[in-house]
């Protein structure tokens, strides 16, 4: 009776681990980086023309620009958004067991000195997003998306805050773009708002490196757009780009430049 318990066991455990080996090669992971296309030759950042609250937008120093966040060590490019899309219209992406559930971390973006921190956020719809203002000046964050999200435009007061939360019903809808993110008292701020229906999307770092992992394998599409230099995946274009990833592997991209600064 013990050999029977014993050989029943030791097949339970060799059945698992073969599930558990084949769900495993269902997945992938994606990697990849963004990098300035003229090699050391980086530009500075552009000063910019503070023309409004001068005494605090300026108590700090000079403000200048963030839209270029480029690393001269390693050419690499921050800031870029990188997500997946189903090549379908229509379709869903098939989500890991371990990212199905939607983060319960707040995003938080505040405004402490005429400059949106962070400048491009990217989140999961059901997250809540929380738009502050520690300022002494009042500031408004204006959120313009499309059909699902329309415009919204808040005035938030000085240590004022604004909350869009799925739990008081007033969270954002993913979105197949990034909503644009302005403050129309002060001209020069801006940033992007990213919200998606699942977990496959990165911001790239410092050194302009990406990471997508327990991605569905086979095609799908890619999605790699700087918020000023636009598209930079192959083709350079909305459509996107076909990629298919290796199940239980990691698809390498390479390397994506940004070739010019846009204003």
């Amino acid at each position: 009776m013990r050999r029977f318990y014993l050989v029943l066991a030791l097949a339970s455990v060799s059945a698992f681990a073969l599930a558990s080996s084949a769900f495993a090669e269902d997945w992938g992971n994606i990697k990849g980086q963004v990098v300035w296309g003229h090699g050391t030759n980086v530009p500075e950042a552009k000063k910019i023309d503070v023309n409004k609250d001068q005494q605090h937008c300026l108590s700090k120093g000079p403000i200048f620009s963030d839209a270029y966040v480029i690393d001269k060590a390693t050419g690499g490019v921050a800031n870029v958004m990188v997500w997946l899309a189903p090549v379908d219209k229509g379709a869903k992406i098939p989500i890991h067991p371990d990212l199905k559930a939607v983060p319960k971390e707040k995003k938080v973006i505040d405004q402490p000195c005429c400059m949106f921190v962070p400048r491009v956020t990217m989140m999961r719809e059901g997250q809540a997003l929380e738009i502050k203002n520690s300022a002494p000046v009042p500031h408004n964050s204006r959120l313009t998306g499309g059909a699902l999200n329309g415009t919204k435009n808040p005035n938030i007061p000085p240590g004022g805050s604004v909350d869009f939360d799925p739990a008081k019903g007033t969270g954002l809808k993913a979105e197949p773009r990034p909503l644009l993110l302005q403050c129309d008292i002060h001209g020069w701020m801006g940033g992007r708002v990213a919200v998606f229906d699942h977990p496959y999307f990165a911001l790239t770092g410092k050194d302009g490196t990406f990471e997508i992992k327990n991605a569905p394998a086979g095609k799908y599409k890619i999605y790699i757009q700087h918020e000023k230099s636009g598209w930079l995946h192959t083709g350079n274009t909305s459509a996107g780009q076909v990629i298919n990833t290796p199940a239980g592997k990691t698809l390498d991209l390479g390397k994506f430049e940004v070739k010019s600064i846009e204003d």
